[in-house]
């Protein structure tokens, strides 16, 4: 059974955008989930979907996790990094939404997830903890 660090508040962790920016750098795909219907800038649940929708590559299968829910699964890419960058790291300048469920792989092996906007399970395998501790994050420390 796989273990994971729970960081139940990435708005509030000063060591996010370093943490996130290693994921984004390290993983290899993607996998975020929507509600199905059509788009509502409203409904925080459907932030960046049109964007996801769009990107080159994408599939879509039913989500087992929500009832009349989608997954778009796809590489990351320079496009899809970038779009993730936009929304899970806060600018003052320019708040969007954060993105509200989505997965990233490495190499199949799932390594780190969002999940209610802002809580980060981050997989404690061994060569994930040491790519975070080559670049001075102690992910035990963030914990809770």
């Amino acid at each position: 059974m796989e273990t994971y660090i729970v960081i139940q508040n990435i708005e509030a962790e000063p060591e996010w955008p370093k943490l996130f920016g290693i994921a984004l750098s390290v993983c290899d795909s993607f996998q975020i989930m929507y509600p199905d219907g059509e788009w509502d800038a409203e409904n925080p649940l459907l932030t960046g979907k049109p964007e996801f929708e769009n990107l080159e590559g994408i599939r879509t299968f039913p989500w087992d996790g929500m009832k009349d829910s989608t997954v778009y699964s796809g590489p990351l890419n320079a496009e899809s990094r970038e779009l993730f960058w936009q929304h899970m790291v806060p600018r003052e300048d320019d708040y969007i939404y954060p993105l509200w469920n989505f997965d990233f792989y490495r190499e199949g092996k799932l390594v780190f997830s969002i999940q209610d906007f802002s809580v980060c399970l981050a997989y404690s395998y061994p060569e994930m903890m040491e790519i975070f501790a080559v670049q001075g994050i102690d992910l035990l420390s963030l914990e809770g």
